[in-house]
């Protein structure tokens, strides 16, 4: 972050080193993960979806797993928060992503960037002709937290044509326990929290 040069003449050097391309898709046949970088070395923390890139990514991930299969994407920065002093954080041009991602039938999109978890779905967000769930991250194992929210992950189960996303908080006796639990269910107009 704080090295210029590399950041302006070799961006993404070390990251590319140790995981690879920046934008990647993973699949099995039934489930594919699209990961999308909507970063760039002169914004700084402020996150925009390519939507040329992220558009070939989907299809190419759609297509490998048909129209019945599990469509995530993760992308660090988020679509929605739920602190308001977060709503500079999330993704520039949220409609348009989130249209993108209705589109092609995303199920679940994945985020962190703000430390605050959040789970829900989009249908108070977005008007969208199919609507999917958000899984934000808190932060998981850093000491980085944030005053109000303490180590967090979200575990998330998919079984029998539903999705339940349980975020786990770390308490002072040393555990993580379920401290929210959400359940989702696919309908025709997408995925709708219970």
């Amino acid at each position: 972050l704080y090295d210029v040069l590399t950041r302006t003449l070799n961006p993404y050097r070390l990251y590319r080193k140790f995981f690879g391309a920046r934008q990647q898709v993973w699949q099995d046949g039934r489930m594919a993960v699209v990961c999308l970088d909507a970063t760039h070395p002169l914004r700084h923390t402020r996150g925009k979806t390519d939507l040329g890139s992220a558009h070939d990514l989907l299809e190419s991930a759609r297509r490998a797993i048909g129209p019945n299969g599990l469509l995530c994407v993760a992308e660090h920065q988020p679509l929605d928060v739920k602190m308001p002093e977060d709503i500079p954080e999330i993704l520039m041009n949220p409609g348009a992503t989130a249209k993108l991602f209705s589109q092609y039938r995303v199920d679940i999109v994945f985020s962190g960037h703000v430390h605050f978890p959040l789970i829900r779905d989009t249908h108070k967000l977005f008007r969208l002709s199919r609507h999917f769930i958000i899984s934000g991250a808190g932060t998981a194992v850093s000491r980085r937290t944030r005053s109000n929210a303490p180590n967090s992950f979200n575990l998330v189960d998919i079984k029998d044509g539903g999705v339940t996303i349980a975020l786990h908080v770390y308490q002072p006796n040393g555990v993580f326990t379920i401290a929210q639990q959400a359940v989702f269910s696919r309908e025709e107009s997408g995925w709708r929290g219970a």
